[in-house]
């Protein structure tokens, strides 16, 4: 007995310690104004399960026990337990008909729901309420209204889509327009309806909009984080058509593999992605990059070997369509134009058409005619990408159409301004300087027509186009239907060509537009606008006639070349001729 008697005279004390069922219930109140909801959750909890013990302090009132009920569910919902929250109202109701404030917790819990038929109901009984229920019930009806007729809406409009694509018919953008418009208005009223996240989230998708299609995937994630097919398409979504690899396989990993660590689907993507993306991160670079690649830059060919030629652009287009067409509803603008709707292959598509664009500007081993098809495909969906609006100007100057093609630069110029970006209205701008070079140049002579050789001859080139015009155009060996003195002024200009593309210092004066006269003389430009003073080596005007003193020397020469049978004429216009 001695050592049992200190024991059992403890009992009582222990016992007196255990806080009552009314402190408890009065510690949680306490707990739940301060907003400290965990422990208010934990106190509630006790004082209920003190409750089911029917001990002696048991709460005998069905109407002080509806009200712990209530306000413990209050906190579950709080806490976004909202099952385990209804549970608790309808357990307050059933202790007391009359907790109006439980039957309006359960409509608003099931008008956030999307439930609003159900939620009216709730609500059609209650008819003497007064004050702040009466303006809780009265909010929640039109809500539930509201949702309800919007949710019919966005339903109807995403039939229409669904019916559409069954059909294989063409699916109007204004469905889907619809559909997105109704389901966000919904779901002010009804944040956690997942009939209408998945509307507007599938909705968004058919009109290419991945960015915003996530926002209601992730709430849908969230919501069943086992769904480990959600999670293959979201990676999918952001790797094909945001071109986000590293969120791509951040999906897998998460919300994938370790849900399923043996999932062979999602294994063989992720492997698939960091393969492509090795090889696609060195070329997409090239659009977030200002530095200016020479044409001849090795990387452009070595993009179209490894994106091209070896199959990756196709295959990775292949993939886009396959994944794209097993969507609920498939992008639309997928069809005609795929880059529309999927970043990763506008991107490529881009990059392809910078590089081509550059490579046409080599003065040797011109790129294949072929490639500009990738120009044509961003073109149809952005008419103002720098390398395309490039590309077509510098066409329209191989045609020497001078003023259109600046009217072209002139225009993206002012459309790149507006945006601020003054790294392409630099590039664009000094095109532009070019072009009214050429323009100005095409007004008088063109040494480089003369010689029948292209602006970005080599000297190489030079010296062959002035040898073959020569040869052509020699008074000795002429044979066409000019006469001897047109044939003179034939061959003067070609002395004259070869002498300023043959100096470098007059070419490149020449190339920035300068001005030359009938002696290979550069002309500087008269800041006076008069006619310029000393001799004038020209046709009229007083001074030299050069023309006539020319064509004295020309026909002296062919006599000396006609005694001489003809032979090494062609020597005498080896170099030009001077005065």
């Amino acid at each position: 007995m001695k050592l049992i008697y200190p024991l059992v005279a403890l009992l009582p004390l222990a016992m007196a310690q255990e806080p009552l069922m009314g402190d408890l219930i009065a510690q949680a109140d306490k707990y739940l104004s301060e907003r400290a909801f965990d422990q208010a959750l934990d106190s509630y909890d006790k004082a209920l399960e003190r409750q089911k013990s029917q001990g002696d302090d048991a709460v005998e009132d069905p109407v002080e026990l509806s009200r712990v009920m209530y306000r413990r569910g209050t906190v579950l919902l709080l806490k976004d337990k909202q099952q385990l929250a209804l549970d608790d109202f309808e357990a307050a109701l059933a202790l007391n008909p009359k907790m109006h404030k439980a039957s309006i917790k359960i409509a608003e819990a099931l008008l956030r729901q999307g439930e609003f038929l159900k939620s009216i109901q709730r609500l059609e009984p209650l008819t003497d309420l007064k004050g702040m229920d009466e303006r809780d019930r009265k909010r929640i009806m039109e809500g539930a209204n509201s949702g309800l007729v919007n949710t019919e809406a966005a339903a109807k409009a995403y039939q229409s889509i669904l019916e559409s694509q069954d059909k294989e018919q063409p699916i109007d953008k204004m469905h889907a327009e619809s559909c997105i418009l109704h389901a966000t208005e919904a779901l002010k009223v009804a944040k956690k309806s997942i009939t209408l996240h998945k509307y507007k989230a599938n909705c968004h998708l058919a009109l290419g909009q991945a960015q915003s299609a996530l926002v209601d995937l992730s709430y849908l994630q969230v919501a069943n984080p086992a769904d480990v097919q959600l999670a293959q398409e979201m990676a999918q979504i952001y790797f094909y058509m945001l071109y986000e690899p590293d969120k791509a396989l951040q999906q897998i990993r998460q919300k994938c593999l370790r849900q399923d660590p043996e999932n062979k689907t999602c294994g063989r993507l992720a492997k698939e992605i960091r393969k492509r993306d090795k090889v696609l991160k060195p070329g997409l670079a090239l659009l977030d990059s200002k530095r200016d690649r020479k044409p001849a830059d090795p990387l452009y060919e070595r993009l179209f070997k490894e994106w091209v030629e070896e199959g990756l652009f196709d295959d990775i287009v292949r993939d886009t369509r396959v994944f794209m067409d097993a969507l609920t509803i498939a992008p639309i603008d997928r069809i005609n134009n795929l880059g529309s709707v999927s970043n990763l292959v506008g991107s490529m598509e881009e990059v392809l058409c910078e590089a081509y664009s550059k490579q046409t500007q080599k003065k040797a081993n011109k790129p294949p005619a072929s490639r500009a098809v990738f120009c044509d495909l961003v073109s149809r969906r952005d008419e103002h990408f720098v390398p395309a609006v490039m590309l077509k100007a510098n066409k329209l100057v191989d045609e020497e159409q001078f003023e259109q093609a600046d009217a072209i630069l002139s225009e993206q110029v002012q459309y790149w301004q507006s945006l601020g970006d003054s790294h392409k209205v630099q590039l664009l701008r000094n095109r532009q300087q070019e072009v009214a070079v050429l323009l100005k140049q095409s007004k008088s002579k063109d040494y480089y027509k003369i010689l029948g050789i292209a602006r970005d001859a080599t000297e190489k080139d030079i010296k062959k186009g002035y040898r073959t015009q020569s040869k052509l155009y020699h008074p000795d060996k002429y044979k066409g239907d000019l006469d001897d003195t047109a044939v003179e002024r034939k061959m003067a200009e070609i002395n004259e060509a070869y002498e300023i593309l043959s100096d470098p210092q007059k070419k490149a004066a020449f190339d920035n537009g300068g001005e030359f006269d009938g002696q290979g003389q550069h002309q500087p430009q008269n800041p006076f606008g008069g006619g310029g003073g000393g001799f004038q080596f020209q046709q009229g005007g007083g001074g030299f006639d050069f023309a006539a003193m020319f064509q004295e020397q020309m026909k002296q020469q062919a006599r000396q070349g006609q005694g001489r049978g003809g032979g090494g004429g062609g020597q005498h216009f080896q170099h030009g001729f001077r005065f």
